[in-house]
């Protein structure tokens, strides 16, 4: 058994800390002028040197945890940077989930007050980059049509339909004007979400069916294109519902939107808007 004495600390402060003979004691004093250091305690020595830096090492791991969890939790100065209400385009700014089209939830659906600096031009319709064909001789036009939800600048053409209520088919061009773009396909969705929700149907109730989308490249630059229907239930119009189309481009120097409304009785209303979308050119 190793005698009592005076012998180098284990703990590591330069130091001799003293051994009774069973154990380390918490006697610590300096070595100087101490001469030759006594040899340490055997394995008995061993086994307290170890337990002392133990202690020292489980110290450091509490201490850093410590640190860690107080940088992670709830405090006042952790930013949370999921919003709890939508933007105003309708999509979380940090996940940006996809913008439901059928949806109900407000949202910013205000067209742009007033009108762009767009060039505009009537033969063939251009607004901005975009161009679209007439129709043919039964649509008038080209009129101004200043009610999109998230555009400006719309102009197009229109037929009047023989129903009780004031109706038309109408294709229409315009700039888009939506703030919050991320891509073609989130602003016509955002924009056929607007189409339920914001004025643009005026007393009458809207339900979506049939929401389908697909990417199209016009003269090279791309878009998104969705369709759908939109159904009511009104004695005062033969129709239950009309097809929608929404045609969002990518273009330069301005971003643009075909936009189209017809009845879904309308079978050759829905081919002159296939015609008309066809023909969609973008200049440069």
């Amino acid at each position: 058994m190793s005698q009592p004495g005076w012998y180098p600390d284990p703990a590591g402060s330069g130091g001799l800390r003293r051994w009774d003979g069973a154990q380390w004691t918490n006697d610590v004093r300096s070595a100087a002028g101490t001469g030759a250091a006594p040899r340490p305690p055997g394995r008995n020595g061993g086994r307290g040197w170890l337990l002392a830096l133990l202690v020292v090492v489980v110290a450091v791991v509490v201490v850093a945890a410590l640190i860690w969890q107080g940088g992670r939790g709830p405090g006042p100065g952790v930013e949370d940077t999921n919003s709890a209400a939508p933007t105003a385009s309708g999509w979380d700014e940090t996940s940006a989930p996809t913008p439901d089209p059928s949806s109900a939830a407000p949202l910013n659906c205000e067209a742009a007050s007033g009108s762009g600096t767009s060039a505009v031009t009537m033969d063939p319709l251009t607004v901005g980059p975009l161009s679209m064909p007439s129709p043919g001789a039964d649509w008038s036009g080209p009129r101004s049509e200043p009610r999109m939800p998230l555009g400006r600048d719309g102009w197009g053409y229109s037929q009047q339909l023989p129903y009780q209520r004031p109706w038309a088919s109408s294709m229409t061009i315009g700039i888009l004007a939506d703030p919050g773009f991320t891509s073609t396909a989130n602003s016509a969705r955002t924009m056929a979400q607007c189409i339920l929700t914001s004025g643009f149907y005026v007393s009458i109730d809207v339900a979506m069916d049939d929401y389908t989308e697909q990417s199209v490249v016009i003269d090279e630059v791309a878009g998104t294109q969705a369709d759908f229907i939109v159904r009511f239930d009104d004695p005062q119009l033969e129709t239950k519902g009309s097809r929608l189309r929404l045609i969002v481009i990518d273009s330069a120097p301005e971003r643009t939107w075909f936009f189209s409304a017809v009845p879904v009785e309308r079978d050759d209303h829905a081919a002159a808007v296939d015609q008309v979308a066809a023909g969609l050119r973008i200049s440069r």
